[in-house]
C-alpha cells in the first residue's frame, strides 16, 4: 500500500525483500533490495544515467553540516577508484563520470589534508562534486544468476562440535565471482566501526545473485544443521592491513556461515588473522537478539572460560557455527594495498529477520 503512493519508499522496499527471503525467494528478493538501494543511493555509472543531485542517504542536518567520515573510509574509497579506473572493462561512455568522481575523490582528500585529525573520523562538507559521489552507487559488476555450482564437490570439511570447517569451501567460479563483486563493487558505505573496517550488508548493496545461489546450495547440502531455516541476512567487512577487526559478540540469528576471500598472499601470519569462538554456550538469561550487552560484560564472561577455538585465516575457508557462540576476528596482519584488505563474509540462517544487524540508521 505505501508503494502505490511512494514507488521508491526505501523502507517498504527493503521490508518486501526481507519478507521474501523468509520465503526463500531470492529472485524477487534480489530485485526488492535493488530497487532499494537505487532509491536510496542512486544508478551506477555502467547502469543508467547516474544522479545529478544528492540522494536520500543525506538528511537535511548532512546537506547543511556535513557528514561524518572516517579516514579509513576516504583511503578505501581512493584506492578503488584507482583500482576501477585502471580497469579495461569499465565503459567508454562514462569517462565522463569517472572523472567527476576523481574530482570528489579529490576533494575529499584535500578537505581532510586541511583539517586536523585528532581522531581517526572528521567532518566532510557534502559539496559540488562531492555531493554527486560520495557515498553513491558508483559501479557495480553485471553479475548474472551463476550457471555453475558454488559449493566445491571436493571441500575438504572438520567438525569440532558444533564448529564446522571446510577448505577449499567454493568453486573457482563462485570465488572469483564474489571477488569480483567486492572489489569493483562501491557498496562499502558503513564506517561506523571505532576500529575502521567497513560493513556492507544486504539492505544497502551487497545484493548479488551469487550470494544467494550460494545460500540455497548450503541448505541442500547441509540439512541437518540448515534445517528449515531461511537466509535471513548477508553482509561483509573489509579491514585495512593491520587494524582491529570485529570485536566479541554473537549474532541475533541461528546459523552463521563466515567465509573469507582475500588471498593467502595478503596475510603476514598465517597462524593468525582467523577467527575465534568460545565453544561454549553463553548464560540463557543474555538477551542476544536485543543486544543489550556491553563489550565489558561479554569479555569478563570469556575470561572465565576455556581457550576459545582458533581458525586460523585462509582464502575460501568457511566456518559454520551456532550464531549464539562469542565470537571475533583474531589478530590481523595483512599487507598494504587495496587487493591485500581482510574481505570476510557472513550469511546468516533463521527463522526471523535479525533487530541488531551491523548498519547504523540512515536517515532519509
Amino acid at each position: 500500500q505505501v508503494l502505490t503512493r511512494y514507488p521508491e519508499n526505501i523502507e517498504a522496499l527493503n521490508g518486501l525483500g526481507f519478507s521474501q527471503l523468509l520465503r526463500g525467494n531470492y529472485a524477487a528478493s534480489l530485485a526488492y533490495f535493488r530497487q532499494a538501494y537505487h532509491a536510496r543511493r542512486g544508478w551506477a555509472v555502467n547502469e543508467a544515467e547516474p544522479a545529478t543531485h544528492p540522494l536520500p542517504w543525506l538528511s537535511r542536518q548532512q546537506r547543511k553540516y556535513g557528514v561524518d567520515v572516517s579516514v579509513a573510509k576516504l583511503a578505501h574509497d581512493r584506492d578503488q577508484f584507482d583500482y576501477l579506473a585502471a580497469l579495461d572493462t569499465l565503459p567508454q561512455a562514462h569517462r565522463h563520470w569517472l572523472s567527476r568522481i576523481r574530482i570528489g575523490q579529490d576533494e575529499l582528500l584535500a578537505q581532510a589534508r586541511n583539517l586536523q585529525l585528532p581522531q581517526w573520523r572528521l567532518q566532510i562538507p557534502v559539496t559540488g562534486a562531492t555531493a554527486l559521489t560520495f557515498n553513491h552507487n558508483l559501479y557495480l559488476p553485471e553479475l548474472a544468476w551463476p550457471e555453475w555450482p558454488c559449493l566445491a564437490s571436493d571441500r575438504r570439511v572438520q567438525r569440532q562440535g558444533k564448529i564446522w570447517t571446510m577448505d577449499q569451501c567454493l568453486t573457482p567460479q563462485a570465488l572469483a565471482e564474489i571477488q569480483r563483486f567486492c572489489l569493483e563493487g562501491t557498496h562499502w558505505h558503513d564506517d561506523s566501526r571505532k576500529a575502521g573496517y567497513l560493513a556492507s550488508v544486504v539492505d544497502d548493496g551487497f545484493n548479488a545473485p551469487v550470494l544467494y545461489a550460494l545460500a540455497r546450495e548450503l541448505k541442500a547440502a547441509y540439512p541437518e544443521v540448515l534445517g528449515d531455516y531461511e537466509l535471513v541476512y548477508l553482509w561483509a567487512f573489509k579491514c585495512d592491513a593491520q587494524r582491529e577487526a570485529v570485536a566479541l559478540h554473537a549474532d541475533s540469528a541461528v546459523i552463521n556461515f563466515n567465509f573469507w576471500i582475500t588471498p593467502d598472499r595478503a596475510n603476514r601470519d598465517p597462524a593468525s588473522g582467523g577467527m575465534l569462538i568460545y565453544p561454549q554456550a553463553p548464560p540463557s538469561d543474555w538477551n542476544l537478539e536485543e543486544q543489550t550487552l556491553s563489550e565489558s560484560v561479554i569479555a569478563a564472561w570469556v575470561a572465565q572460560q576455556p581457550p576459545p577455538v582458533r581458525i586460523p585465516y585462509q582464502c575460501n575457508r568457511a566456518v559454520m557455527f551456532p550464531s549464539r557462540l562469542i565470537h571475533a576476528s583474531d589478530h590481523c596482519d595483512f599487507a598494504a594495498g587495496y587487493m591485500q584488505r581482510r574481505i570476510n563474509i557472513t550469511l546468516l540462517f533463521g527463522h526471523k529477520t535479525l533487530k541488531i544487524h551491523p548498519k547504523r540508521v540512515i536517515t532519509a
